[in-house]
């Protein structure tokens, strides 16, 4: 039996072998996350770059400032995403004939819950976000999380408020301290109280009182790294990890989140700015750019107030890290993901330009960049030839030798004046004289090729950025705004094949987090919610995004498709409600008869074809015109009524009883019309009362009609 001291010091034994694992893990991860920060490093002063172009900075060094990129961009976005796109969930064709219609009402559920997530976790704005980032500087992020409880969770909007909030009373704090002598400082103190009391009661209501839902966060394009051994950044789900940077604040409250204290940050790379400068390299940098050269302690006068964490996707082991820049351990124990999807990765990439054999894909902006410099190159050489060609007059020096108040008087003359000139017996026009102004040739300060080619390459036309350079018929307006459309179409493609993978992610996670009393709540009763697989969601249902439903609304487009569908949909509605109505009452007239021979239901039989037929011409119509419209909402439904037995043939002496008939009622008609046959009345369709037909023995055969 081991001794209390050999059990304590097998224990601390433990211990050490266990940290010195975990310092050696976290020093494999720091050393990959470093070296693949190197390798990104011309990237990311690149991306810096095309901010400058997109914000206007790049532009400072012109006369005249134009900023064509920001203006396609503001255009660009609303064509590529403008809304929240339709949400289609259908039974597959994998799903059991018998399990249909339950699995139908489980689509309509997930339907309808994948679009409550979207507009209760605001993905629109955020999705506005990503493709003006993608647009920038090639790609962007959005990450997906699910908050599962009422306590503890942080409501963003607050997070931010109180962050501006600590700014602000940095700034005032800053500002209070140089304050001249002799100055009053009451005002600043009064607004630094004053922003204090607001922090304090934001902090209150930091946690959200909310239940389950998912959060669609943008995820900055240098706050994320891949596996380096992928050749292109499409492949990324496959790749063996991935890691999220995050910056924390120096402060006990955010300190906290983590469960640390200022102990548990010794050696901690600290920063004085949460903000990357240079297309990735820190204000704490050295100044020369080499990410090597960091340092840990902030120059004279600076404050250390962030410190740069890492959350590393591992999915080879399928745990979770949390790392400081500078520590030697995890600051939050690896954990794994509570819910998993059939993908590994919350991360879903946005791209438009993908080039084969290249990582990442091109920037719009980038081509964006020559065309911007050569415009306003082209304005400011303009405008410098306009100052320059200001009417200018000259005078001989003889004329205003010594009089000084005659040299003022022709430079600036009073309206009307009238000047005494000694010319010594010169002429005038000898003396005084206007310089000759240069000719501009505007043609070669035209900038209409320039707009031509940013239209060319953005793929929007000039009307559609609210101007119109050069007049165009209807024809050729109507043209370019196909053309638009065309050349649109692709980035639309991206924006909902992005969506449905991130619509397919909510509902697997969402299937797996929620109960069927959770979604009652959520989206009313009648709805169902059975607790599935990702496996069996996939051979279930299919999640699909309705083509175009994301990009700005064509109207004339609309209105024309519409007005061409309008009359034909018209038309086949009323065709088809006509052989549905005509098959029920067919099929009502034999039941009432008793007749039991099939041949008899041949007729109904073809109505309902026709019917069927039709039915499949309106749906095909809808999607040859790419109609997001569901034509189930416009074809009538009739059902057929249910077909009861016919009564049996006594076959005692009553054979040839006739059945009995109430006073004032036709033979054969019932006494009670049903609800079907009192529809069809009120479609003006009669039904023909039928006797019960000459009678037969048992032995006599039918002859088909009796």
């Amino acid at each position: 039996m081991a001794s209390p001291a050999g059990s304590k010091k097998n224990a601390t034994l433990a211990e050490r072998e266990a940290t010195l694992a975990e310092e050696a893990l976290v020093g494999q991860w720091a050393d990959r996350i470093k070296k693949r920060k190197q390798l990104m490093q011309d990237v990311y002063d690149e991306w810096n770059k095309l901010r400058d172009y997109a914000s206007g900075h790049a532009l400072q060094a012109y006369l005249v400032k134009t900023n064509l990129v920001a203006s396609t961009l503001g255009t660009l976005v609303p064509h590529i995403y403008a809304r929240d796109p339709q949400i289609s969930v259908r039974p597959s064709l994998a799903v059991d004939p018998a399990r249909y219609e339950a699995v139908q009402a489980f689509s309509q559920t997930a339907e309808a819950f994948v679009d409550r997530q979207f507009k209760d976790g605001e993905l629109k704005n955020q999705a506005k976000r990503c493709v003006r980032s993608a647009l920038t500087v090639g790609i962007s992020w959005i990450k997906i999380g699910l908050q599962t409880s009422t306590s503890g969770i942080e409501n963003p909007q607050i997070m931010r408020q109180i962050e501006d909030v600590r700014q602000q009373l940095d700034t005032l704090a800053a500002l209070n301290e140089e304050i001249k002598e002799g100055e009053d400082p009451q005002t600043r103190e009064a607004q630094i109280a004053q922003r204090t009391d607001t922090l304090r009661a934001l902090e209150q209501q930091r946690d959200m009182l909310v239940s389950k839902g998912f959060t669609f966060d943008v995820v900055k394009a240098e706050d994320v790294l891949w596996d380096g051994d992928l050749e292109e950044i499409l492949d990324y789900r496959f790749g063996k990890w991935m890691a999220q940077g995050f910056w924390l604040r120096n402060d006990s409250i955010s300190l906290a989140q983590y469960n640390l204290n200022p102990d548990d940050i010794q050696g901690a790379t600290a920063y004085t700015s949460n903000a990357l400068k240079g297309g990735g390299k820190d204000t704490q940098t050295s100044g020369q750019g080499d990410p090597e050269r960091e340092r840990t302690q902030p120059a004279s006068g600076e404050r250390a107030n962030w410190f740069r964490g890492w959350e590393i996707w591992d999915k080879q082991t399928g745990t979770i890290y949390t790392w400081l820049e500078g520590l030697n351990k995890w600051i939050k124990p690896p954990f794994a993901p509570t819910f998993e999807a059939q993908r590994f990765y919350p991360f879903f990439l946005l791209g438009f330009n993908y080039v084969d054999g290249k990582a990442l894909p091109v920037p719009d902006v980038s081509g964006w960049m020559g065309l911007q410099d050569e415009y306003c190159r082209t304005r400011s050489a303009y405008a410098l030839t306009r100052a320059r060609s200001i009417p200018a007059r000259w005078c001989s020096p003889d004329l205003t030798k010594g009089d000084n108040k005659l040299a003022i008087q022709l430079a600036d003359p009073e309206a009307q004046e009238l000047l005494a000139i000694d010319t010594a017996g010169q002429p005038i026009e000898t003396m005084i004289g206007m310089l000759p102004i240069p000719e501009v040739d505007m043609a070669l300060y035209d900038t209409s090729a320039i707009r031509a080619d940013l239209d060319f390459v953005s793929g929007l036309q000039d009307a559609a950025k609210g101007g119109v350079v050069q007049a165009k018929t209807a024809t050729e307006a109507n043209i370019q705004q196909s053309g638009t459309l065309t050349r649109l179409s692709a980035k639309n493609d991206a924006i909902e094949d992005w969506v449905r993978e991130i619509g397919l992610y909510v509902l697997e996670i969402g299937l797996q987090a929620y109960n069927q009393v959770e979604i009652g709540r959520m989206l009313g009763n009648g709805t169902t919610w059975p607790q599935l697989s990702k496996g069996e969601i996939y051979g279930m249902v299919e999640l699909s995004v309705q083509g175009g439903s994301s990009g700005k609304p064509n109207k004339l487009g609309e209105q024309q498709a519409w007005a061409v569908l309008m009359p034909q949909l018209q038309q086949a509605v009323l065709q088809i409600a006509q052989f549905r109505a005509r098959a029920v009452a067919t099929a009502l007239q034999i039941q009432a008869s008793g007749n039991a021979n099939p041949a008899a239901m041949v007729p109904v039989q073809i109505q309902n074809a026709i019917a069927d037929a039709l039915e499949a011409i309106v749906r095909e119509s809808f999607r040859r015109a790419d109609e997001r419209l569901d034509p189930d909402e416009f074809i009538p439904k009739i059902q057929m009524p249910q077909m009861q037995a016919p009564p049996q043939t006594p076959l005692t002496g009553e054979a040839n009883a006739q059945p009995t008939v109430a006073p004032g009622q036709t033979s054969g008609q019932p006494s009670n019309p049903t609800a079907i046959e009192q529809f069809l009345a009120n479609l003006g369709i009669p039904l023909e009362p039928t006797g019960p037909g000459p009678a037969l023995t048992p032995e006599q055969e039918n002859p088909g009609n009796i």
